[in-house]
């Protein structure tokens, strides 16, 4: 679990950017609940209810803009997209508890003997470097490309969108951020664009933050657990190194085996440690691959 107290020198993920992008508390057990759910849950919950309540119209427009290939074009790539944010969103809630569980591998001490060996806090150190960065750079330029597009149409004047509708006639539309389909004529739409304009700039705010949420979480852990694991491999790489020649450890082998009775064997018990240490983050590795495999599952049909 995240650190509460927002001190990262201990953890490769920020915990000021987990709670940015809301993935703090999404998954924060001890979260205010609502009617015994946690009230993010919901929040998440009604924010994909809503984008999935505006592309279900999307069908409608197809039909009625079938003649206007741009136009489909641009309404198929919205339900594809759109609809795959859900999915992450969802995903987030279904496995928050696998998630916080996952997040455990981000903390320095997840493997005991990193924070004494020099080389795996440096490695740690860089990853956190790395992903801080990509998220932080990631996130602001999903918000700052949001908001180029949302106040575009204000920028240009009089600009409106031909539509070949499924007689063809042509309708025009004010110029928004998506010109989706509202089952309202172009009258309409236009006498009340800003309303509409509204409408899709929150449809937009719940794509990036679904996308936020979903990525950063992604690739903060995929970082993270390669850090860890070549961590590992350079402890195994030094293992018995550091230990001082003794009586029994020049009694290490005996007729080619380990004197695994020789509980005095310092590099045996390091050598369990290192063992324990791998199977952990493997378990951490193995609930990456599945959240992920999941998402894919959808993704690839994008």
């Amino acid at each position: 679990m995240l650190n509460s107290s927002g001190d990262d020198d201990n953890c490769t993920m920020s915990t000021l950017m987990a709670k940015c992008t809301g993935l703090y508390y999404v998954i924060d057990p001890n979260c205010v609940k609502l009617g015994g759910h946690n009230v993010f849950h919901v929040i998440v919950m009604l924010m994909i209810a809503f984008t999935v309540a505006c592309l279900s119209l999307c069908p409608f427009g197809l039909y009625d803009w079938s003649n206007d290939v741009t136009q489909c074009i641009l309404q198929i790539m919205i339900m594809i997209n759109f609809s795959f944010g859900c999915f992450k969103a969802y995903m987030i809630v279904r496995h928050s508890d696998d998630i916080r569980r996952c997040l455990d591998v981000t903390r320095f001490d997840f493997v005991s003997c990193a924070p004494a060996d020099p080389d795996t806090t440096r490695i740690l150190q860089k990853c956190r470097n790395v992903t801080s960065m990509f998220t932080g750079w990631f996130a602001a330029t999903s918000h700052f490309v949001l908001l180029v597009w949302t106040l575009l149409p204000f920028f240009i004047v009089g600009a409106h969108v031909e539509i070949k509708n499924r007689d063809g006639s042509f309708s025009y539309y004010h110029f928004n951020p998506y010109n989706m389909y509202f089952l309202v004529s172009s009258e309409t739409y236009n006498e009340w664009h800003l309303f509409f304009h509204f409408v899709e700039w929150m449809f937009g705010i719940c794509f990036v933050l679904f996308m936020v949420l979903f990525d950063t979480f992604m690739v903060t852990l995929c970082v993270t657990i390669t850090c860890q694991m070549r961590g590992i491999a350079d402890a195994y790489k030094k293992l018995g190194h550091g230990r001082r020649t003794t009586t029994a450890a020049s009694k290490f082998w005996f007729g080619g085996e380990i004197e695994s009775d020789n509980s005095n064997n310092e590099h045996l018990r390091d050598l369990k440690i290192l063992i324990n240490h791998h199977q952990a983050v493997l378990g951490r590795r193995v609930v990456y691959i599945r959240l992920r495999e999941e998402s894919l599952e959808i993704g690839e049909f994008e």
